[in-house]
């Protein structure tokens, strides 16, 4: 009886925890991050307002565009909000163009600042990555790649396990993407 209770009240703190964690404690964290992004936004507006940077060009349009959008999804402090748009950011082939172009241009064009901001807004983006996945990485795929290993040396199923390692693949190649975007931003940044 004594273990019975114990495990219903180690449930029940555990439950707590997640529920504070999921009301509370994300969303501080998040706004702390969407107050950096909006930062960002402002020293961005800055560069145009003092000419270094066109309002018309196509590096601002792109960053401001990237820049609202985050600001926009993080609004709601829902994770599959976020996580959804990252995903459909990474799989967009005209976003990734865009990018891919902005980081040509800045070899020929001197403006640091710019790459500077570039830089920031990928770090602070993966920043919310990590904190969004974190849960999926360290929890939920290994509890359940556990039980797809059960399922599969039952010889019941093996698809959970598939899918487990492609939607894992996918998390971990949207975090080499914009873990390498904050670095070649940032070497341009201090090329410059």
């Amino acid at each position: 009886m004594i273990i019975y209770f114990n495990l219903f009240i180690t449930l029940l703190c555990g439950w707590a925890i997640l529920f504070l964690n999921n009301a509370y404690l994300q969303p501080a964290l998040i706004n702390k991050k969407r107050f950096q992004l909006f930062k960002i936004r402002d020293e961005l507006s800055l560069l145009a307002m003092r000419r270094e940077l066109a309002e018309n060009s196509e590096e601002y349009r792109v960053f401001i565009k990237l820049l609202n959008a985050t600001i926009g999804v993080t609004s709601s402090f829902r994770v599959t909000d976020f996580l959804k748009y990252l995903y459909e950011w990474y799989n967009d082939e005209r976003e990734q163009e865009a990018i891919y172009l902005l980081k040509e241009k800045m070899c020929t064009v001197d403006n640091h600042e710019y790459c500077e901001l570039f830089s920031r807004y990928f770090s602070v983006t993966h920043d919310i990555y990590d904190m969004q996945t974190r849960t999926l990485r360290f929890v939920f795929f290994p509890l359940i790649r556990v039980l797809s290993w059960i399922l599969a040396l039952l010889k019941i199923t093996t698809e959970p396990q598939k899918k487990v390692q492609d939607k894992s693949k996918t998390i971990n190649d949207i975090d080499k993407k914009l873990h390498n975007l904050i670095k070649e931003f940032s070497h341009r940044y201090a090329a410059a």
